[in-house]
């Protein structure tokens, strides 16, 4: 274990900086934005549309039920992996705990990405309706 400690004292030592370093470049990016915020009028907001805030408010955007169909489909990809890795390791019965943890998490990630990129499709052809 001697040789992992010293890439993770440095991914230590240099992830706390760019932390640091983002802090504060983000809050002078904040304090713009509020400057240029007070300077806008209230008449012109209803003329700003965000696309992050489309699927928030009824009747724009996303429909209601997109973020329960996501949270669905990535469950239900989280389960189907879990089920295929759990097959994978029941049949072939790989010698070592590491192949297993790896098949483990390799089913897990291809079912839920693959489930992910289901509701995707299912949002689209639903907005386009």
């Amino acid at each position: 274990m001697n040789w992992l400690g010293i890439p993770m004292n440095l991914l230590i030592v240099f992830g706390t900086m760019y932390l640091v370093i983002e802090l504060f470049a983000r809050r002078g990016e904040r304090k713009l934005l509020i400057e240029k915020i007070t300077e806008i009028r209230p008449e012109d907001f209803s003329k700003v549309v965000n696309p992050y805030l489309s699927g928030m408010f009824a009747g724009q955007g996303r429909s209601k039920y997109s973020r329960a169909l996501r949270w669905g489909m990535l469950l239900m990809g989280i389960g189907a992996g879990l089920l295929l890795g759990f097959y994978l390791v029941y049949y072939y019965e790989p010698e070592y705990w590491e192949t297993k943890q790896i098949i483990y998490t390799s089913c897990v990630c291809i079912c839920g990405g693959l489930a992910l990129v289901l509701s995707y499709v299912i949002e689209n052809k639903s907005n386009k309706e």
